[in-house]
């Protein structure tokens, strides 16, 4: 039956982040090392039947040091809304695209860990405004912006979601002090050409048969899982 627990499959080393499967028995996560002189990410096949999680491509995180002693270990940070993440989603074909949030570029790649190819998404640098850090420091706690090492701009992408065509949805990373619920999305097919720009208002989680599910807010500041259908033939 639908939704009947199966078995549990611990892993060699800790994931972090996005989980997919695929047919081949594997699953490709994101792997997050911390260290006093970094954050290493990577994105992992994880072999379902023993365990093992092996790097597929790795991302360096060098601005990022933490403070730590024998004693009291290495603090990982805190996550928010403009921390360094690596995105991935699958695509048809034993392929995958992945993504650092603070880069303007999308790589597609198989499971063997070769490159194939790559999407400029040509976006525009957008400075953290004061606004913004008011914002932020009021979520996170007086001079948070600078114990939490608040980036001078803006991450890119917030997310990255795709569809069994192949199409790639790029959810585009809004400002904390944008109260507007519209949320742009930027549509790629999988030889990386650009189809369209959505705007949806509401935060899209997933894709299937052309319907796009996410999460939108009532007037009374409610959560409301809601969906739309998308038009199957994208203006060329």
């Amino acid at each position: 039956a639908e939704g009947t627990f199966k078995t549990n499959i611990p892993t060699k080393s800790p994931l972090s982040g996005d989980l997919f499967t695929n047919p081949s028995a594997l699953a490709i996560g994101c792997s997050r090392t911390v260290t006093e002189t970094g954050i290493t990410k990577s994105v992992s096949k994880i072999d379902l039947k023993t365990g093992d999680v092996t790097p597929l491509f790795l991302m360096k995180d060098p601005e990022t040091k933490f403070k730590g002693n024998k004693n009291s270990g290495v603090m990982g940070g805190v996550i928010h809304p403009y921390s360094s993440e690596l995105i991935i989603a699958p695509l048809p074909g034993n392929r995958l695209c992945f993504a650092h949030n603070r880069e303007s570029k999308i790589s597609i790649a198989d499971l063997t860990g070769k490159n194939t190819l790559a999407i400029d998404l040509d976006l525009e640098l957008q400075t953290i405004t004061a606004d913004e850090i008011e914002l932020f420091e009021k979520q996170y706690g007086k001079n948070a912006a600078e114990r939490l090492r608040l980036p001078t701009v803006r991450p890119f992408l917030e997310r990255i979601l795709t569809d069994e065509t192949g199409r790639i949805y790029v959810v585009l990373k809004k400002s904390m002090a944008d109260s507007s619920p519209v949320q742009l999305i930027d549509v790629f097919d999988q030889k990386a050409k650009y189809l369209h720009r959505i705007k949806l208002k509401f935060i899209p989680m997933a894709i299937s048969k052309g319907t796009i599910y996410g999460i939108a807010q009532s007037a009374e500041d409610e959560s409301i899982v809601t969906k739309i259908k998308l038009r199957t033939q994208f203006p060329e």
